[in-house]
């Protein structure tokens, strides 16, 4: 499987293979070739009739295999590994939404038994969290709503993780109402997603915070409830004990939280 990071042949082979040959025959088509792995699924893995559970079967045969050679991939590369792991999951969080919108597009989700499309994708994806299942829920359906599609499309190309697609419509959609008309809202959207890519949520809500504070000044002047909308507030607590907060807060919220701590 890889080839180029293993450790010489004559090693004692585990897992049952009785040469590094073997070893190596047997994870041949893993996460850095094509056939049957993740990277590249072929037609014979992924047959329309069998819907590709067959192929999926041999991805999670090919991953238990790796594991069981771990020992013979120098330790200098073993983040290689972990670099084509993440691009695996990556691969498999697109490929999530993706069955998930197509259910939604047939009518498979509003005929079950489910409450929901969350609840849809728990039932089949057993062993994710709920906030897991939530995100490929969420980014399934931007999928089908005008103006969105561009996020799935970013998940499907691996360019941004699910919450960061998910964190970014909402970001844009809470800006877009307070910022000046000259904003396009696909532009606004695309600069989220980006710096979702670049850099993770934290930095994406620190943009909404920059821009509503920046350009959004006149339009919310004495909106006090719109400016509510907007607020944002984090807290964390510090090694020493103390808390550390940020937020952008309307007028009248920030003078009650300035009189209950007294600075």
């Amino acid at each position: 499987m890889f080839e180029s990071v293993m450790a010489p042949e004559d090693s004692p082979q585990p897992g049952g293979f009785d040469t590094a040959s073997d070893a190596r025959e047997h994870a041949e088509g893993g996460i850095e070739h094509g056939g049957s792995g993740p990277t590249g699924p072929s037609d014979a893995g992924f047959d329309v009739a069998g819907v590709g559970v067959v192929g999926l079967d041999g991805v999670v045969a090919e991953l238990a295999g790796l594991v069981q050679l771990l020992w013979r991939v120098d330790s200098g590369q073993l983040s290689v590994v972990l670099s084509g792991l993440a691009r695996v999951g990556a691969a498999v969080d697109a490929a999530a939404v993706a069955v998930t919108a197509e259910a939604l597009s047939r009518g498979v989700i509003e005929g079950s038994r489910s409450a929901g499309v969350t609840a849809w994708v728990r039932s089949a994806a057993v062993g994710w969290d709920v906030g897991h299942c939530h995100a490929v829920a969420a980014v399934a359906q931007l999928g089908v709503t005008p103006g969105n599609a561009v996020v799935a499309e970013a998940v499907a190309a691996g360019s941004v993780s699910l919450r960061g697609a998910v964190v970014a419509v909402r970001e844009t959609d809470r800006v877009m109402p307070v910022l000046p008309g000259g904003f396009d809202r696909g532009e606004v959207l695309g600069h989220f997603l980006t710096l979702g890519q670049q850099a993770g949520v934290r930095e994406q809500r620190a943009l909404a915070r920059w821009l509503v504070g920046t350009y959004a000044g006149d339009t919310l002047a004495g909106q006090v409830i719109a400016q509510h909308e907007v607020e944002t507030l984090s807290w964390r607590q510090e090694p020493s004990g103390m808390w550390s907060f940020t937020g952008v807060l309307a007028p009248d919220h920030a003078v009650v939280v300035l009189s209950l701590i007294h600075i």
